[in-house]
């Protein structure tokens, strides 16, 4: 039976009478729709207890009529009366009869899926990501398990009343497409290597003659305040004074000399440095009148 003609039935079935009948005819009905039930005529107790409710619309005949469409295997109908029925709040002891036929008609499925993580459906119903359990109802049912990247898995499961079902899918890892390997590449002509630069000495001549100039800066900077502190230690009136200005003195002499020192290594370094570079000047002796001149080409 299709969903449409499930509703149609059930909602016709469940309906309320326009007008309330006689609750002592709608007895009558009951007892012998409960005649008819004893003898397996379930077609006729459905329709005397449908008379029943149409006199009387009590919850209690549509939980009798979720038992007969239960014995007349029209189970979505059955579990539709009796959800209905316990939509109520029927005492306590009518609601768990009620819901121990609705656990039987929609048992537990398990599904569990390799990998884990799929999307599963139950007759193209989603009911969740594997691994998960479900209550669905009796009958053949299609599971159906999809993954991104992997092959959709599917599969036919008989389910019965009151029994649990289990379902292992394996969804197999979709083959990548290869991708087509480039067209070889034509090979440029090789570009003419250019001879080897020579290195301009001159250039780092200058820098080492700029360095030698902050060397000599610093060194003469280091010096002045050495002086002050020379000055301040001689005019120390208390002996922490006079120690704290003696170190401080001491200090800057030496990296008055160190800077000194290092200025005047850079300053030759950098003479160097520009002598031995092919294009800069150098020294030059020539014949002159009465001797020889002698000169420095920059």
């Amino acid at each position: 039976m299709s969903r449409l003609a499930v509703t149609l039935s059930t909602a016709l079935l469940l309906a309320a009478p326009a007008h309330a009948g006689d609750p002592a005819v709608a007895n009558q009905h009951k007892a012998a729709a409960d005649q008819a039930f004893l003898r397996e005529d379930y077609a006729g107790a459905l329709r005397l207890l449908e008379r029943a409710y149409a006199e009387d619309p009590q919850p209690r005949f549509v939980a009798n009529m979720g038992l007969v469409l239960e014995k007349m295997g029209r189970f979505a109908e059955a579990v539709a009366a009796l959800e209905r029925f316990l939509a109520t709040e029927p005492p306590y002891d009518k609601a768990e009869a009620a819901e121990r036929v609705v656990h039987r008609l929609k048992p537990w499925l398990r599904i569990t899926t390799e990998p884990a993580g799929a999307k599963v459906t139950v007759d193209g119903r989603a009911v969740g990501r594997s691994p998960l359990q479900a209550r669905v109802l009796v009958g053949q049912r299609t599971v159906q398990a999809h993954l991104p990247g992997h092959a959709d898995a599917r599969q036919q499961v008989e389910i019965v009343p009151g029994e649990v079902a289990n379902v292992q899918l394996t969804l197999p890892k979709k083959a990548e497409a290869a991708t087509p390997a480039p067209p070889p590449r034509a090979l440029a002509p090789a570009a003419p290597r250019s001879p080897p630069r020579q290195r301009d000495l001159r250039l780092w001549a200058y820098v080492a003659w700029g360095a030698a100039a902050l060397s000599a800066g610093g060194a003469g900077v280091m010096y002045a305040v050495g002086s002050q502190a020379i000055d301040a230690r001689d005019d120390a009136g208390d002996a922490a004074t006079w120690d704290e200005e003696n170190d401080r003195a001491a200090a800057m002499q030496t990296g008055a000399i160190a800077a000194g020192a290092l200025a005047g290594a850079l300053a030759v370094g950098g003479a160097v440095l520009f002598f031995l570079d092919d294009d800069a000047g150098g020294f030059t002796v020539a014949p002159a009148p009465g001797g020889a001149a002698f000169g420095v080409r920059f």
